[in-house]
């Protein structure tokens, strides 16, 4: 796990930032899989931040949420429930989510869709548009 954090680190201080593909759904709808991250390893994460951290020789990011004596508490958007605590040493970075126009579609036709199924409007639609 040193090894791992040791090369990112290496490679975050000579570049500055470090550019990742996201692999997973943890982070639905916010971060869509295969959608590029920024990864910023100067700033301090907030309340409501997604970072990136090291947990069992893996790298996940997710929303942080708190930290309390040395340990922080982060949980995917998509799960149900938080992540287990882990040491801060193990902090990354901050990440900056990018989106391009495509994406924002996707998210916007995603939120109409939720909408819609809570409303009679959807109910409307499907019968116009038959």
């Amino acid at each position: 796990m040193q090894v791992k954090k040791k090369l990112i680190k290496k490679y975050l201080k000579r570049d500055g930032t470090l550019k990742l593909s996201k692999t997973s759904i943890s982070m639905l709808p916010k971060i869509q899989p295969g959608q590029k991250i920024t990864i910023d390893p100067t700033a301090m994460p907030k309340f409501g931040d997604i970072v990136l951290y090291l947990s069992n020789n893996q790298l996940v990011l997710h929303r942080y949420y708190f930290k309390i004596w040395e340990k922080a508490i982060t949980k995917g958007d998509n799960n149900g429930s938080f992540d287990r605590p882990w040491k801060f040493i193990n902090y990354i970075g901050k990440a900056k989510v990018t989106i391009n126009f495509k994406e924002r579609l996707f998210v916007l036709k995603t939120i109409i869709l939720r909408l819609f199924k809570k409303t009679r409007l959807r109910q409307y639609l499907v019968q116009l548009y038959r």
